[in-house]
């Protein structure tokens, strides 16, 4: 997770948790976790969920599932870390987060910028904005959001109520564009995407710069 991120979260995120429930949306550590200073701060309990196994994972559950496996109104508060630019159905996530959630419980979204390059744990779909997020949740309270190096924004869930706007776009790393049907990718486009992503670093392995200049210059010669 990016520094700039969870210094965010970790001034907006101070007091006592020992009454609370936690739950972590893609908990697999990676690049680092908030799970330390979370429990620092004494939840009642703390569950990390992945779609794999690996360290941060207490239980593995895909997010589409949430609601089913856990029931409604369940947690005090949901972090979610550089996990939905990996999740093709948005709108279904969105709902499980927001169902599981109790009312007045503390939602946490946070992804990269616009700029990060495709990384695919497994796949990689999204780049959202903080616009995006205030759009896309503008059924629940913003209680603070932060939009340098990538957006974080923290929400209030404020009813049962849930309605995600499937017709907004959002930026689609694999089209280069922003798409409106969140749900539906290309799997031969995404399948041509990696085969491209792999040929280019097999290139770039093979060939260094020094030696694309002696092809270039025996091409010129010829």
């Amino acid at each position: 997770m990016n520094p700039h991120r969870f210094n965010f979260i970790e001034q907006k995120i101070t007091e006592d948790l020992s009454d609370k429930t936690v739950l972590e949306v893609g908990s697999r550590i990676v690049t680092g976790s908030m799970r330390g200073y979370i429990e620092s701060l004494n939840p009642k309990e703390y569950i990390g969920i992945d779609i794999v196994s690996g360290e941060g994972v207490d239980l593995i559950l895909d997010v589409h599932n949430l609601e089913n496996h856990f029931g409604k109104n369940v947690f005090d508060i949901i972090i979610c870390s550089d996990t939905l630019e990996h999740i093709e159905y948005l709108e279904s996530a969105s709902l499980n987060m927001h169902s599981v959630l109790k009312i007045g419980g503390k939602l946490i979204l946070s992804v990269p910028t616009m700029e990060t390059h495709y990384h695919g744990f497994p796949h990689d779909y999204w780049r959202i904005t903080l616009n995006d997020f205030k759009h896309l949740f503008n059924f629940m309270k913003v209680l603070g959001a932060y939009d340098t190096e990538g957006a974080c924004i923290i929400l209030e869930k404020q009813s049962d109520h849930f309605y995600f706007d499937s017709n907004y776009p959002i930026y689609s790393i694999l089209r280069g564009k922003p798409i409106v049907k969140h749900n539906i990718i290309d799997k031969k486009l995404l399948s041509s995407y990696r085969k491209n992503i792999v040929a280019l670093r097999k290139f770039f392995v093979k060939y260094t710069p020094i030696s694309i200049k002696k092809i270039i210059r025996k091409i010129i010669k010829i």
